[in-house]
């Protein structure tokens, strides 16, 4: 899971400018976040920050799924838990379109499910070529 452990940028006022999950992944915020009031108020804020920008790459993935980027492509530049959304999203989405093919089309889902077995196991390849995040 993400963890909210800031990445810091120096100054006589301290920003987080990112955060860093336990397992090394490292996310830019949209915005930072000064810590300069009391502690409550600016993790509310790193809170705040921290959804929003998660909030946006999930829009990213989406929009970039729908201009025709790959499992691949999206696996590589976006954080690990938007990825696996993004994975979902595509799925879920050539779902629907096999099931109102397949009345044309008998073999539109086992064509689905052959193609996403092909993508599975690429992905550990792909994963490892390219060093994970």
């Amino acid at each position: 899971s993400f963890s909210e452990s800031p990445l810091w940028s120096g100054g006589p006022t301290i920003t987080a400018i990112g955060a860093k999950s336990a397992e090394g992944e490292v996310i830019d915020f949209n915005r930072e976040v000064t810590m300069k009031e009391n502690v409550e108020t600016w993790l509310e804020n790193l809170l705040e920050v921290t959804k929003d920008t998660i909030s946006d790459k999930v829009y990213e993935v989406d929009r970039d799924i729908k201009n025709g980027c790959t499992v691949e492509e999206f696996t590589l530049t976006f954080p690990c838990q938007v990825a696996v959304l993004g994975f979902y999203l595509q799925w879920t989405r050539d779902c629907e379109l096999a099931i109102s093919e397949n009345k044309l089309d008998r073999k539109a889902l086992h064509n689905l499910g052959r193609k996403y077995s092909n993508i599975v196991a690429r992905l550990p390849t792909v994963l490892n070529k390219e060093g994970v995040r």
